[in-house]
């Protein structure tokens, strides 16, 4: 076991490694909204097959993948639905939040932003090296595949998502991103009334876009815009 570090030396550490970490991530995360108003964030990590001492005794067996999710707020059905299935269509076992639970999602963002997405991917060290040695086996390769395509898959569902000023006249992204310029993310706290038209029209847009036969109609879709550019003074919706 490690020696107990002191109070000065874990404020190095952090500041030399987390902080820093930190800072880039949400710097990325930010150039993200401002290009696309939308972001997503993968963090992966590894885990053993036997558990930590530490961790809480789960009734289930240990997956080969495990994916965390926050589900009440950045890790949409959508991301779930295609990051389940993705592994288990190429035969993993899958459990969502078990042995490990939730995604990074930096501070500045959770709960604030809703165009903030955040999945984990928890791989079982015994799909690619030998646990005892450190030492790459033959899954090595072929997880090295399955996650790059998982990642490609991502990147089209995530452009599907997003729509550009160009391609579509009433785009929430686009008022979003005319919010931020205007009045900052604190805009998405501070007036509860318009967050709500917003969490409506985003959904509405999706629907829109994936053709689906339970979408509203785009003078529906109107209405929520007008709503919105009445309640906030000077938008301008494009």
């Amino acid at each position: 076991m490690r020696r107990e570090l002191s109070g000065e030396e874990k404020k190095s550490l952090l500041d030399k490694y987390y902080h820093q970490h930190q800072a880039k991530v949400e710097k990325r995360v930010e150039e993200a909204l401002e290009d696309n108003s939308i972001a997503v964030i993968v963090d992966c990590h590894s885990f053993p097959s036997e558990p930590f001492p530490y961790e809480k005794l789960s009734k289930y067996k240990r997956p080969d993948i495990c994916i965390g999710a926050d589900f009440s707020h950045h890790t949409p059905e959508w991301l779930r639905n295609l990051t389940r299935q993705h592994f288990s269509k190429l035969g993993y076992s899958v459990l969502f939040n078990d042995p490990f639970e939730g995604c990074y999602i930096p501070t500045n963002f959770y709960k604030k932003d809703k165009g903030v997405f955040g999945v984990m991917i928890e791989l079982n060290r015994k799909l690619y090296i030998d646990e005892a040695t450190g030492k790459k086996t033959k899954g090595y390769s072929a997880l090295k595949t399955h996650i790059q395509e998982y990642y490609i898959k991502l990147k089209e569902c995530v452009d599907k998502i997003k729509v550009k000023s160009e391609e579509r006249e009433y785009s929430y992204y686009n008022l979003r991103a005319k919010m931020r310029q205007v009045f900052g993310a604190e805009i998405l706290e501070q007036r509860s009334s318009v967050q709500t038209q917003i969490a409506l029209m985003v959904d509405a847009q999706i629907k829109l876009q994936n053709g689906d036969p339970d979408s509203i109609t785009l003078d529906q879709l109107e209405g929520i815009r007008k709503v919105i550019t009445d309640e906030v003074d000077g938008l301008v919706f494009f």
